[in-house]
């Protein structure tokens, strides 16, 4: 400890004199404050306790100091470090323990029991997350249990233990030198031969009782919240020894405690926070194959959104992370009142209009007569049970036996023999009337426009407030369109301040306007992969009108993506004709649009790969792929996975190679021979008819 604080005094005396060089600080800090930490640099042979009181004097100095002249930064830092290792731990509150216990579940295990009970040479048990017996975390675990999970303590031990019920539970009764004791007369000596070595066991039933317990929710709960206060005080030093500032980066070093060790000492002391997250992240990532990779990037990206499930429920901690994940520093967050979370969405109201239609919104749904009594209660009880904007996912999924709405992974109806009659006395005997009624019900509950009452044919469209006729004008509209083959192609205008695009038709007649709630719409649509559509905001407008358009006139249509799950942090380099993506292993991949796997395997120095074939003659190559989820002549669509990135021999990343040739491709040779540019196609619109004429104002 000396030595530490003799060379803080040092460093800051060095940066003190050049501080005082600098004309301009001087004139942004007080000189008696300047003083005060020249006083402080020269203290050298003062008494610890009196440099101590000093620094605690000084530091809001040297923190002002800090933020004029970046290079005091780390001499500030450590500064806070003897401050605190002087003053001792100081408690941590409520939400960010119980913040990070959440994160904690996430990563150690949630679907099957901790690790079993570990027996070291010295006699000491250790279970589970860090519980162990000769520092009495294990004796104090077991006493507070019972009453915990709600159960008397004979219902407890007999319960978990059975016949080891009675000698257990007076042990944890009588303290910690008995359960020691408990523990040391059932000890098993046996010999490992693998380990050459002598090992220390317990009788089965005892760790089997172990085991049982920590499938427990509730048992896991209590563990998590016992022994995640060392891990937040290793992590409070580790924080504190690096700089890290923001309570997102306090969080990652909270979850990634297990690999800083492996890491060197200089990577993360500096930059900012962001790039101490992101190595973090990569060291992590970088340890993992396929879906493990899969489960950490997804754990990351709740730490940086700020939301996420704990115990089967969502939490959206809004004030610790999210937007405030950069500014907002954990050691505010630490001792800050509760949490306010934003209040759950409303459902949207449903009014029982006719027995053969329900309003829903703003929106009438119908028909409902082909639905049983029982059908049209849980439907009901369903759809009013979601809140409005979830309902914009709702989709007509087909089954072995029917069709069913599904809504989030919720089903909203499923299809009964019954309802095929209905729906074809209902349509007229068409053909598929089970699949138009049901495609017709999910369209009105997602707020589509249908543009004909005798196909399931519909457009994408928000809900503007004070417009609640909105829906049924540009329904008018795009009929008249329909009907007036003169009056296409349309032109659109590109109102880039706004957000909007204004659309006229072939006499110049403004026809309507697509406003940022209709591209939402857009972009939600099933069956289209468009979440990771990255493109600058004038070229999503433009490609989501192309789009929408493109439905209306029932062609063909649509966007070229990038194929990562997750684009927006990928570093991206071009090597000749092909486009490189620095990603980490795991990352799902998908086609940059729909398509016909041409062919699949491994390929040589290259591990495996894929060809796709997509409409207008353009193939598609992606190499360096760990994991393959197709087959040679599979259909994909957007929603269809490729596979999981790997690692080549430039590390992990992904490859996209685009040809265009004039012969189809049968085989890995005939790839590359016309090459495309796929700078020059990714964020443009495949399309039949040619894209409408569009201005950008």
């Amino acid at each position: 400890m000396n030595a530490r604080i003799q060379a803080f005094l040092e460093t800051l005396q060095t940066q003190m004199a050049q501080f005082q060089k600098e004309t301009q600080s001087m004139m942004q800090i007080s000189t008696s404050e300047v003083e005060r930490l020249i006083s402080l640099s020269c203290m050298t042979s003062a008494p610890m306790h009196e440099i101590l009181r000093s620094l605690s004097i000084a530091m809001p100095s040297l923190e002002k100091a800090a933020s004029i002249q970046p290079e005091l930064e780390m001499t500030l830092n450590e500064a806070r470090a003897l401050s605190d290792l002087a003053e001792g731990t100081s408690p941590v509150s409520g939400p960010l323990l119980e913040r990070l216990c959440a994160v904690h579940q996430f990563f150690d295990n949630t679907t099957s029991a901790y690790p079993s009970l570990e027996i070291t040479r010295s006699g000491n048990v250790r279970y589970g997350l860090g519980l162990d017996l000769h520092d009495g975390s294990l004796a104090q675990y077991l006493s507070t249990l019972p009453s915990i999970c709600g159960m008397t303590r004979d219902a407890f031990y007999d319960h978990f233990f059975g016949d080891m019920r009675s000698p257990l539970r007076d042990a944890v009764e009588e303290g910690q030198n008995a359960l020691a004791l408990f523990f040391e007369e059932r000890f098993i000596l046996r010999y490992d031969p693998t380990l050459c070595r002598k090992t220390l066991q317990l009788p089965e039933d005892l760790a089997n009782g172990f085991k049982l317990l920590a499938l427990h929710p509730t048992a896991r709960r209590q563990q998590l919240e016992q022994v995640s206060g060392k891990r937040f005080e290793a992590t409070r030093r580790d924080a504190i020894r690096i700089g890290m500032r923001s309570l997102r980066g306090f969080a990652m070093m909270f979850d990634t405690a297990s690999v800083q060790d492996s890491l060197e000492p200089s990577v993360l002391s500096s930059g900012s926070d962001t790039d101490k997250c992101l190595t973090l992240a990569d060291a992590i990532l970088s340890r993992m194959h396929g879906h493990l990779a899969a489960h950490w990037q997804n754990r990351i990206e709740t730490l940086v959104r700020g939301r996420g499930q704990f115990e089967g429920r969502d939490y959206d901690e809004t004030q610790f992370l999210g937007e405030n994940a950069q500014t907002r520093s954990w050691r505010e967050a630490a001792f800050s009142s509760e949490p306010v979370t934003a209040a759950p969405e409303a459902p949207a109201p449903i009014v029982v209009e006719t027995e053969d239609a329900i309003v829903l919104g703003a929106r009438r749904i119908e028909p409902l007569s082909p639905m049983s009594p029982t059908q049209k209660r849980c439907f009901i009880e369903a759809v009013h049970g979601l809140p409005t904007s979830q309902l914009s996912k709702a989709q007509a999924v087909e089954m072995p036996d029917g069709w069913m709405i599904l809504c989030q992974n919720m089903p909203l109806l499923l299809s009964e023999p019954q309802n095929e009659s209905a729906c074809s006395t209902y349509f007229g005997h068409k053909d598929h009337a089970l699949e138009l009624w049901i495609r017709r019900l999910a369209a009105q509950i997602r707020g589509d426009i249908l543009l004909d009452d005798t196909t399931a044919r519909s457009l994408p469209l928000g809900s503007l407030e004070g417009q609640p006729y909105r829906r049924r004008w540009f329904r008018t509209t795009l009929s008249r369109l329909q009907r007036d083959p003169n009056a296409l192609p349309l032109k659109a205008i590109i109102r880039s301040s706004q957000h909007a695009v204004d659309l006229y038709d072939n006499y110049d007649a403004h026809v309507l306007r697509l406003a940022y709630d209709d591209f939402r719409a857009i972009r939600q649509q099933p069956h289209r992969r468009l979440n990771a559509y990255n493109a600058p905001p004038i070229i999503q407008m433009q490609m989501l009108t192309a789009l929408w358009i493109a439905d209306f006139l029932n062609q063909p249509a649509e966007i070229l993506v990038p194929p990562l799950s997750r684009t927006t942090n990928a570093r991206s380099t071009e090597d000749g004709h092909a486009l490189r993506w620095q990603v980490t292993m795991g990352t799902p991949v998908y086609p940059i649009a729909c398509g016909r796997v041409t062919t699949c395997g491994r390929l040589p120095n290259i591990d495996n790969a894929i060809i796709l074939e997509h409409p207008g003659g353009l193939y598609s190559q992606y190499t360096g792929l760990a994991t393959l989820s197709v087959t040679p002549g599979q259909p994909v669509t957007a929603e269809t996975m490729l596979g999981r990135c790997g690692a080549t021999l430039n590390g992990p990343s992904l490859c996209l190679m685009l040809d265009s040739p004039d012969t189809p491709i049968q085989t890995w040779r005939d790839f590359g021979h016309c090459p495309v540019q796929p700078q020059n196609v990714l964020h443009t619109l495949w399309t039949r008819t040619p894209l409408p004429e569009m201005q950008i104002f």
